[in-house]
């Protein structure tokens, strides 16, 4: 089986993704928004296809009454 993991944090990249080694899995693709992070784990399981996901988007500013009384 080949899956693709999001998510390359400290957890993933110490505790969960090395267990897969113990299954018939394998991983085709990475991706997270850390740039940094995403290089780490690709590198260090074997070079594999790795995408950034985009940011969150910030949250939209509301157009709020104005409380100055005018």
């Amino acid at each position: 089986m080949r899956i693709g993991w999001i998510g390359c944090g400290r957890h993933a990249g110490e505790m969960l993704l090395p267990q897969l080694a113990r299954l018939d899995a394998g991983i085709s693709a990475l991706c997270d928004i850390d740039a940094a992070r995403l290089d780490v784990i690709g590198r260090h399981r074997g070079g594999m296809r790795t995408t950034r996901a985009p940011s969150p988007r910030p949250p939209r500013e509301r157009a709020c009454p104005s409380s100055s009384g005018s």
